[in-house]
């Protein structure tokens, strides 16, 4: 039976900020982020987004070059502000490595979104797109559960620079190892 581990992500600082004024954009933002009344009025690439003053607003580099911002409405659930600065909180997750078989839950849990393509690599479909990873190639992550019911689950690719930012922890949360450290270790005995 292929076994489920817990991992997380390495916590650090999020490109956050909170703008109570203008004095609180940066410098850098200050062309995607204006402030009507009371009503910060934000630039993103999915279009125009109004949200009161006060609001932490999450902010990113685009390959292109223009800063993408949104609204950061859950960041009380996922980060902690210290004297300005926001902090992700850790989050402990399931994974398993993508063999040639997957395990019952994967299969149940994300049904008609999971598909087995030709060439034996697997695909999900995440909502906002399709992600595919072949056995040996990466993990299955096991966020949480959609309002659905089904998984909220994304491969993590081993060639990918977040792979190297996840660690294994153990049932109290601390970490044991890197998951590359695991990794290389333990595939070579799940693929045999």
């Amino acid at each position: 039976m292929q076994e489920f581990i817990n991992v997380m992500k390495k916590p650090g600082v999020k490109n956050c900020v909170r703008i109570n004024s203008e004095i609180d954009i940066p410098e850098f933002l200050k062309y995607v982020i204006k402030i009507e009344n009371d009503t910060l009025v934000l630039d993103c690439i999915e279009g125009e987004e109004r949200v009161p003053i006060g609001s932490v607003i999450a902010y990113e580099k685009l390959d292109s070059g223009k800063m993408n911002v949104w609204n950061k409405a859950n960041w009380k659930e996922t980060t902690k502000e210290v004297d300005g600065v926001f902090y992700e909180l850790p989050k402990v997750i399931k994974a398993t490595p993508v063999l040639e078989t997957l395990p019952i839950e994967i299969v149940n849990g994300l049904g008609k979104r999971l598909t087995v393509l030709q060439d034996g690599s697997f695909q999900i479909d995440t909502g906002w797109g399709l992600s595919t990873c072949a056995p040996g190639e990466g993990y299955f992550i096991i966020f949480g559960t959609k309002e659905d019911g089904s998984l909220d689950a994304n491969f993590l690719k081993k060639e990918t620079p977040s792979f190297k930012s996840y660690f294994v922890v153990d049932e109290n949360g601390e970490i044991v190892e890197t998951l590359e450290e695991y990794d290389s270790k333990n595939i070579n005995k799940a693929i045999a």
